[in-house]
């Protein structure tokens, strides 16, 4: 239970990581 659950706070890390990328690149885009 304990291993799923860091994993699963990593994963959720993760896809908030890859979002916020994308948001950084698609406003930074747009300023272009």
């Amino acid at each position: 239970m304990i291993e799923i659950g860091e994993n699963l706070v990593l994963l959720i890390l993760g896809i908030i990581h890859m979002v916020t990328l994308v948001v950084v690149l698609f406003i930074a885009m747009k300023h272009i």
